[in-house]
């Protein structure tokens, strides 16, 4: 392997002029490692195929992009490490067709919240900086795009998009943007220890934390959402398997999970959401075990042209409950409801709750399942759910159906525009 490094190169050029880093990279082959310097870099690059771009630490060495498109472009098979990247318009990093590393990169762009709230609902490259990662047509399932202490911020559009791209990603954050801050859009994404925080809606219909779309498969450890002015997660048409997820203060529901074929939780806290922990709709599959859902707050909602008003920790609506499993979940203190299930077939098999504790207070209630026209008799639940506080008394003596969410309207999922 050759090593081209900049500081041996002063004479042939200044170390942190742009034009010297831009040469090195183009004169490097694949196997190479160019070793930019501790240097603020005002340009736009392209790392070509099999090159690795290695800087200093990510508060040293920084490419200040230029223009509206890309600041950093990567080949199939570069390596981005230990570089800031600085956008005010178009993009951060971008790779197509391509399987990229990048390790120890921060990606900064230059919303903030109070200038989210002045963007309109559809900001454009040419305005501000719309895509901090932009991933499309990467990795394999067997090989994946390697994201490694990445951390994306001040967005306008997503933190971080995947199209059909298989994407593995430990360590780091993409919090602080407007819109989204990641979506996968087919392919699959794998995340372990990540934050995904403080997306802002604006003008937008969005602020999600993570959107999954089109098939795409996700995969998370320990992943934390909070404070999203959407819904931490929705799910649409994807499947999802998150554990040790922590969410916190989600405005619209921690996990917005619809038209999945399959889902899971697992040791998950999901604190003082509004809306509902869980919301799930026409899920095929969807089980939830060894987790505590409480403090969801209430909130008002327009769905159909109604205004509905809901708080609960698992709101559930589906053709049947066959598919459903509620397994060691804790669910308390939640303002409307514990579980509102509603089913088609108004049936509530056996299976669908084991070694559940729902403790309401006031005048929550604590587990109710209806159809779409009556109430079930509380009894349905069987020896798999212990009702605990207000709920004893509350559920009995309800009278009235439980108004219920339903999906999210294509209208109000962000498109993958790449």
């Amino acid at each position: 392997m050759t090593a081209f490094s900049l500081a041996a190169l002063v004479g042939c050029g200044d170390p942190c002029d742009p034009a010297t880093l831009e040469a090195t990279l183009r004169a490097a082959s694949a196997g190479d490692v160019v070793e930019a310097g501790a240097c603020r870099y005002e340009t736009s690059l392209r790392v070509p195929a099999g090159v690795t771009l290695r800087g200093q630490g990510s508060g040293r060495t920084i490419v200040a992009g230029t223009g509206a498109d890309s600041a950093i472009l990567l080949e199939d098979g570069a390596v981005l490490e230990a570089v800031g990247v600085e956008v005010a318009l178009g993009r951060g990093v971008s790779a197509s067709d391509a399987r990229v590393t990048l390790r120890d990169v921060v990606i900064r762009g230059p919303v903030d919240a109070a200038g989210a709230a002045t963007l309109g609902p559809a900001p454009t490259p040419t305005e501000t900086a719309t895509h901090g990662l932009v991933i499309t047509g990467g990795g394999r399932a067997d090989a994946p795009v390697e994201l490694s202490g990445v951390d994306v911020r001040g967005f306008a559009r997503f933190g971080a998009l995947f199209v059909d791209s298989h994407v593995a990603w430990d360590g780091g954050a993409a919090s602080e943007s407007l819109g989204t801050g990641i979506m996968a859009s087919g392919g699959s994404l794998t995340a372990s220890d990540l934050e995904v925080c403080s997306t802002w809606r604006g003008s937008s219909p969005f602020g999600y934390g993570i959107v999954s779309r089109g098939g795409a498969s996700v995969e998370t450890d320990r992943l934390v959402l909070c404070d999203n002015e959407g819904a931490g997660a929705l799910h649409d048409g994807a499947q999802a398997v998150h554990r040790a997820l922590d969410a916190t203060g989600n405005e619209d529901a921690a996990l917005w999970v619809q038209r999945v074929e399959s889902f899971t939780l697992e040791d998950a806290t999901l604190t003082g959401n509004r809306l509902a922990g869980v919301v799930l709709v026409d899920a095929r599959l969807a089980v939830i075990e060894d987790s505590s859902i409480e403090g969801t707050r209430e909130a008002t909602r327009i769905v159909d042209d109604l205004e509905l008003q809901a708080g609960d920790g698992v709101q559930a609506i589906l053709p049947t409950a066959a598919g459903l499993r509620l397994a060691g979940v804790t669910l308390s203190r939640n303002e409307r409801a514990g579980i509102v299930l509603q089913t088609a077939d108004g049936v509530v098999p056996a299976s669908v709750a084991s070694g559940v504790v729902v403790d309401a207070e006031g005048d929550a209630l604590g587990a109710v399942a209806q159809t779409e026209s009556a109430l079930l008799d509380p009894s349905v639940w069987g020896a798999g759910l212990e009702r605990r506080g207000a709920a004893v008394a509350n559920d009995p003596a309800a009278i009235d159906r439980v108004s219920v969410l339903g999906a999210v309207a294509p209208m109000f999922l962000p498109p993958p525009e790449p």
